[in-house]
């Protein structure tokens, strides 16, 4: 699967040599700069799709079909989108608007927002700490990596760093 700037996905089936075998437009096109998105769901047939102010979740067991358009709020485009690996229906966005958004599959609005970032933020993703509780983590151009508590709806933990962050190894982290 391929996102293009023009706001098309293109769909290629690898056994038979990379043959494209769906094209579809899933977003205006773009005027001046802005990233697209496309995330796969790690068990559900979806594909969520972020290009500048257009956010939609697709189908592709019922062909590719747009399932749910989001009422984006993020006041400049996505850069990022982190699937819960528990909760099949959660996913969260970030942008450079310093603004974490966590949703649901079933509703086109927010369920809502972390604020805390003095930056964009950069990278994000969920985890699940020893407590068995979800927990978030994400990264900034503020040089801060935050661990939010999802049940509190807080940021439990800044780590102050020497640069902007743009990864992390989150497998490594215990609560």
């Amino acid at each position: 699967m391929v996102g293009t700037h023009a706001g098309f996905i293109l769909v290629y089936e690898y056994e038979t040599g990379m043959k494209l075998i769906k094209r579809f437009k899933v977003s205006k096109m773009f005027h001046g700069y802005s990233n697209g998105v496309l995330v796969v769901h790690p068990t559900l047939p979806y594909v969520l799709s972020a290009y500048g102010h257009e956010m939609k979740l697709w189908d592709w067991d019922k062909g590719w079909e747009c399932i749910q358009t989001f009422e984006l709020k993020h006041y400049d485009s996505i850069g990022e989108v982190a699937f819960s690996p528990t909760g099949t229906n959660n996913f969260a966005t970030a942008s450079s608007d310093c603004i974490i958004k966590l949703w649901s599959h079933s509703s086109p609005t927010v369920e809502y927002t972390l604020r805390g970032h003095k930056s964009y933020v950069s990278c994000l993703d969920f985890f699940r700490g020893d407590d068995s509780n979800q927990y978030l983590i994400s990264g900034s151009g503020d040089c801060t990596t935050k661990i939010w508590d999802l049940q509190k709806k807080t940021c439990l933990h800044t780590l102050d760093v020497m640069s902007p962050v743009l990864s992390f190894p989150f497998q490594i982290l215990c609560i």
